[in-house]
């Protein structure tokens, strides 16, 4: 009998969800473009006096065809925080640092290509906004080794040589990150995990800058990220609630994609550590919930 729920049962990264959209039509667009909306909403709302969070285009390439499937070459918005010209930082730097984060030198996450030249023109009044910090959702098109990838590394280096802080969200397990220097799930590299979440200061300089990594295992919670603003200003993220929401808002997710009486798909895409801690959900879920959205097989 199909097991389904419009809550997500695991603590935090759907192991069932996230196999489900990186199959061939698995609507990967309609996930981003939700969780995207909602991130925004969550900074709208919890961002410190005088910043703003927008929705733009983002560094990377998308191929989407009728069908979900990624296929015509187009940008998607993800989220840029703005600050005011004239505002100056008073938010306090009060947060501890996070267990289970890797720290290493932004200038290792740089790729080895050389950027294309550009022109950009601006305008300089009182009411300019400057741009502080990029959140960026990785979309399976942008990770090795599909075809943007090599592009979206270019405008990321861009972006962190203007000094720009980028935050990124990669809960695409199958492929490698993009930036050579993370540890890669798929060839099991030492300190890896499925799902990561990446946040590379370079406030001071892009030579003094570093990259958090945040690691999420399966059925752990998505950490709280501390994520560099302008200045000494700092939020934390609660990227993991704003993902319950988006898995619970949706309910094709919970209510179609994700049958917890089966395993999710390729699951030998998971390491057999990881392979035990989603039979260990499923099991939990099989013995002791009542599937509100179950039907008869």
């Amino acid at each position: 009998m199909p097991l389904h729920f419009r809550e997500n049962r695991y603590a935090g990264v759907n192991a069932h969800l996230q196999s489900h959209l990186q199959s061939p039509g698995g609507d990967w667009a309609s996930f981003h473009a939700a969780y995207i909306t909602y991130i925004t909403e969550w900074l709208a709302n919890n961002l410190p006096k005088g910043y703003r969070a927008l929705s733009e285009k983002s560094l990377q390439l998308y191929e989407i065809d009728s069908r979900g499937d990624e296929r015509r070459s187009t940008t998607r918005p993800d989220v840029g925080i703005y600050r005011k010209s004239d505002f100056l930082s008073s938010y306090p730097q009060s947060i501890s640092p996070i267990e289970n984060t890797l720290v290493i030198p932004a200038l290792d996450t740089l790729s080895d290509e050389e950027s294309p030249q550009a022109i950009m023109i601006v305008r300089i009044d009182k009411e300019k906004r400057f741009l502080v910090t990029r959140i960026e959702l990785l979309s399976p098109a942008n990770k090795p080794p599909e075809s943007h990838a090599t592009q979206y590394l270019i405008r990321r280096d861009e972006t962190l040589r203007a000094g720009i802080n980028v935050i990124e969200l990669d809960f695409i397990h199958e492929q490698c990150s993009p930036v050579p220097a993370i540890p890669c799930y798929v060839h099991r590299d030492k300190l890896s995990a499925p799902f990561l979440i990446m946040a590379t200061d370079v406030r001071a300089s892009l030579a003094q800058g570093t990259t958090s990594i945040y690691r999420v295992h399966i059925n752990e919670p998505i950490p709280l990220v501390r994520v560099p603003l302008a200045n000494h200003d700092v939020i934390d993220v609660d990227f993991g609630s704003i993902y319950h929401k988006t898995y619970a808002v949706n309910p094709v997710f919970g209510e179609d994609l994700v049958d917890y009486a089966e395993l999710p798909p390729r699951f030998d895409t998971y390491t057999s550590e990881d392979q035990a801690r989603i039979r260990d959900v499923m099991s939990h879920i099989a013995q002791n919930v009542t599937p509100p959205l179950s039907t008869s097989g």
